[in-house]
């Protein structure tokens, strides 16, 4: 059950990151996507909203926190690793005008 959640967070998060593609590398648009997709605070509260109106059992609720906590812990990395071994580009780079301060 929690590589399915895993996988339904990546899709409820991370997709709308696609609304991105016309402004950015696909690379960018991936660790885009991965990173909104990271979450632990809205699952805990799930489930323990879940456990409370007794709609969920504490198995339920362990394999939902256990979920979040994987994508904490996994998508930030997955998302590092692709923007790490894209190509620099100017974007990257700030821009600094004579007499900015």
């Amino acid at each position: 059950m929690i590589p399915v959640l895993v996988i339904l967070f990546l899709v409820a998060r991370g997709v709308p990151a696609l609304l991105y593609r016309r402004l950015y590398e696909p690379h960018r648009v991936a660790a885009a996507g991965l990173l909104q997709a990271t979450t632990l605070s809205i699952p805990v509260v799930a489930a323990q909203i879940g456990l409370r109106l007794h709609t969920i059992d504490r198995d339920t609720a362990a394999a939902i926190v256990a979920a979040g906590l994987i994508t904490v812990v996994i998508y930030p990395a997955i998302a590092l690793t692709l923007l790490s071994r894209a190509p620099a580009t100017t974007d990257d780079v700030p821009q600094v005008l004579p007499g900015d301060p």
